[in-house]
């Protein structure tokens, strides 16, 4: 079914953007395996990472693993160096990282008081220049029982500043999408399942927008609490389960 679902995604994107069809396939992960993630792609965070969130990052396989043609993200209610819940958050840093092209993944996500679901990109200098300097991409970010992705991209202003433009859209995260970004030297794009619902303007790094013109990495994660969804209460459902049926990165020919 993955390879047919791939098939129609493929004809309906020839049919709806043209401009498309100068893109070709450069990385992608369809997590057809089983237990562990490809090392050769994925690195873990670990620990306590961000957001005063509240979970413990792992890379034990009840948080993260590949089966059944996926890739699985657990939140559990499980102590671990004082942090009540576990979970995971993926990373290409290291691995892969692109300037500009088309990223996007197909996933599923629970909803539910303090669940915080991510997919994006930062920028590779953050270790160097730190964040939001770096660059930061949301192809999607989904909080709590909300039935809306969030699309935003943040930056330093021209006084190393935080600042962030963004939109969101109305969809039922509950159901399969398709979420992506369409960068290129000009502009970013957000889609879900093709259809655009938010745009910034980077050609040559207007309003302080050059980190969009430098390499970013992929992150996949599933958090719990934090400064956005606040905490969990009594109607959030443990364990819960974050779904990705694959990751693609196309750039142009």
């Amino acid at each position: 079914m993955k390879y047919i679902y791939f098939i129609i995604t493929c004809f309906w994107t020839l049919c709806l953007f043209p401009q498309s069809t100068s893109y070709h396939l450069v990385w992608a992960d369809e997590f057809n395996g089983e237990g562990r993630l490809d090392s050769t792609k994925w690195d873990y965070e670990l620990g306590y990472v961000r957001n005063n969130e509240l979970q413990y990052y792992t890379d034990r396989i009840e948080n993260v693993r590949q089966f059944d043609g996926n890739l699985e993200i657990t939140i559990l209610p499980k102590k671990m160096n004082g942090f009540q819940y576990t979970s995971a958050s993926i990373i290409t840093k290291d691995r892969a990282e692109w300037l500009y092209g088309k990223i996007e993944g197909r996933f599923k996500m629970p909803k539910g008081k303090g669940f915080w679901s991510c997919f994006w990109t930062l920028g590779s200098s953050i270790d160097d220049i730190g964040w939001p300097k770096c660059g930061e991409i949301d192809i999607f970010e989904h909080i709590d029982d909300e039935n809306i992705a969030h699309g935003t991209a943040h930056w330093a202003n021209e006084v190393d500043k935080h600042t962030s433009k963004g939109n969101q859209t109305e969809i039922n995260v509950e159901e399969w999408h398709v979420y992506s970004i369409e960068w290129t030297p000009k502009n970013i794009s957000w889609l879900i399942d093709g259809k655009k619902y938010h745009e910034i303007n980077i050609e040559n790094g207007i309003n302080s927008t050059s980190e969009f013109h430098e390499p970013h990495y992929i992150l996949v994660n599933f958090p719990i609490g934090g400064s956005w969804p606040q905490k969990p209460d009594v109607t959030t459902k443990l364990p819960a389960t974050m779904y990705c049926d694959y990751i693609r990165v196309y750039q142009l020919k």
